[in-house]
Order: C-alpha cells, then sequence, then structure tokens
C-alpha cells in the first residue's frame, strides 16, 4: 500500500475548501431537475464526494460532510423531482451488495 494514515491523522489530505468547491461543482452538474420525464445518473466516486452531495441535496449545510460515516463501495441513491421540487435520499452508504467480510470502512 503506497499511502496509510496513521493513527490520528485524518484519512482525507484534501483541504476543506478544495472538497468544498469539488461538491459544489459536481452539484451544479447533477442535482437539478430534468426537463425530460426520467433522467437517470451513476456516479462512482469517493465517499467525501458522495457524503457531500447528499447533504447539499438534502438542504443541509457542506460543512458537517465529516459527520456521516462511508463504507467502501456503498451505494447511496437520491432521488430528485422537480414537481414539486423535492429531494429523497433512498439509501445511503448501503453495502449489502457485498459479503460481510468485504465490507470495510475508511
Amino acid at each position: 500500500m503506497p499511502w496509510a494514515p496513521r493513527q490520528g491523522e485524518p484519512v482525507n489530505r484534501l483541504k476543506p475548501k478544495d472538497i468544498r468547491q469539488q461538491v459544489e461543482t459536481v452539484a451544479k452538474r447533477f442535482l437539478r431537475p430534468t426537463r425530460a420525464k426520467q433522467r437517470h445518473e451513476v456516479l462512482v466516486t469517493h465517499g467525501n464526494l458522495i457524503r457531500g452531495l447528499v447533504r447539499l441535496a438534502l438542504g443541509d449545510r457542506l460543512s458537517g460532510w465529516q459527520l456521516f460515516g462511508t463504507l467502501q463501495c456503498g451505494i447511496t441513491i437520491l432521488v430528485l423531482r422537480s414537481k414539486p421540487l423535492k429531494t429523497y435520499l433512498i439509501s445511503y452508504n448501503d453495502v449489502g451488495h457485498l459479503p460481510k467480510l468485504m465490507q470495510t470502512a475508511l
């Protein structure tokens, strides 16, 4: 393994302002209603970005994204409705598709 955090060292090396910028850029593209009847987007990304997107999608402060736990290979499903404008969190960080031995936290 090329890099592993030492005990007490944060896993994420990005500064909070860099993470905020990443989340806001991705949110502008994907967290918006569509004019089409339906649109499905699949994002394969790091848990930190998912945590930030979930916070924004639910209308919460982005600054608390670190409070959300995350497991590797978790599946999060958000549904955005345009009429009325509303966001639903269907699942967050679901790892039920993985055998118990393969479920690992960051």
